[in-house]
């Protein structure tokens, strides 16, 4: 059954309409329309190897434990993801900064025992460990760092004098960064493509990476490619900063931004390679 006769058979056999919105890693994503039916979404993999039955999991997850807004879903497999169509443009803009820093802080605070997850997720089609761990620094070093640089090694992406680079780092963290107050249910992929707002409202986060950690990735991961107005950390900061007075604080824009943007580097490095090689190593220094 190819993923175009799966997504009929999950349309319950009617008839529909398609549209291409996007060339995705591993397929295509659709609109799909029905006579006298909201219109749909539609991710098809016909590979079935990049974790759409992750991301639909991870969706209804947020849908069911948090107070912010995701797409709802209607059918998940490997190889489609059929969701509800939410309006909207990517990106923040000032008029919606406020109403997605607080959707933002509502998912950050559904918390948890310990860092990490119950089960893998997934980041861009990777597969992303969650290991459990009561220490989010030892979190971090381990599995946002050492484990990524190593399946980068593996894949030839780098080679040896970048991994014992970041290996370097990881055994440092503790001496740029501190433990949160508690952990953080975090998006895990926030940059502006996988936000979508209208007016002043956010309409829904899209291609969430689960996992719980320290609530400054998010923030941190935002700041790569631009797409969030200085009003969203503001705001943000003003709703955080009751539960730790760390957030967003100087430290942050001056050091600790960098040091949580690493495992983004490592992801594209993976993904992409390239320039990313660059930026992980340039930054990495940093901390060596």
């Amino acid at each position: 059954m190819t993923p175009l006769d799966e997504l009929a058979r999950a349309l319950g056999g009617t008839g529909y309409t398609r549209s291409l919105l996007a060339h995705g890693r591993t397929g295509e994503v659709l609109r799909i329309d029905v006579a006298g039916a909201p219109p749909r979404v539609a991710k098809l993999d016909p590979s079935g190897e990049g974790g759409l039955e992750v991301e639909a999991e991870m969706l209804r997850y947020i849908a069911s434990e948090a107070n912010a807004p995701v797409p709802g879903v209607e059918y998940g497999s490997r190889h489609v993801l059929l969701m509800e169509w939410r309006p909207g443009t990517t990106g923040v803009a000032t008029a919606a900064a406020d109403d997605a820093a607080a959707a933002l802080a509502a998912l950050h605070a559904v918390g948890g025992a310990t860092f990490g997850f119950d089960r893998a997720t997934r980041i861009g089609g990777l597969v992303q460990p969650n290991p459990e761990r009561t220490s989010w620094l030892e979190f971090f070093a381990e599995a946002r760092l050492v484990a990524p640089v190593r399946e980068a090694r593996d894949e030839r992406r780098i080679d040896a004098s970048i991994v014992g680079l970041v290996e370097h780092v990881a055994g440092r963290v503790g001496e740029f960064a501190g433990e949160p107050a508690a952990p953080a249910l975090l998006h895990g992929d926030l940059w502006s493509g996988n936000v979508l707002t209208e007016g002043d409202r956010l309409t829904a986060f899209l291609d969430p990476a689960l996992y719980r950690g320290h609530p400054e990735v998010d923030l941190a991961f935002a700041t790569m490619f631009g797409g969030f107005p200085n009003r969203f950390f503001d705001a943000y900061r003003e709703r955080a900063s009751a539960r730790d007075d760390a957030i967003l604080d100087a430290g942050f824009w001056s050091t600790r931004r960098d040091l949580w943007n690493l495992y983004p580097l490592l992801v594209h490095v993976r993904l992409f390679g390239g320039s990313y090689v660059d930026d992980l190593v340039r930054t990495a220094r940093r901390f060596a």
